[in-house]
């Protein structure tokens, strides 16, 4: 039993040291990345409404012709 206490010990030391490499962005790194994330989603979605309502009134033509 202490031999597998004693791994866990070792685990979460080892998962501290790791944590210790890691370099963190800064604040204004994520901002940024956060804005500019949000500004493409923005776009995309746009992009698919106009997509989606230009499909839309297609399809809706074509079905009131066959009517």
């Amino acid at each position: 039993m202490a031999a597998k206490s004693n791994g866990v010990v070792s685990y979460f030391k080892d998962i501290k040291a790791e944590f210790k490499k890691i370099t963190w962005p800064t604040l204004n790194d994520v901002k940024e990345s956060t804005i500019k994330t949000l500004v493409v989603m923005l776009f995309f979605t746009v992009v698919i409404a106009v997509y989606d309502s230009v499909f839309s009134n297609i399809l809706k033509g074509v079905l009131n012709y066959f009517k």
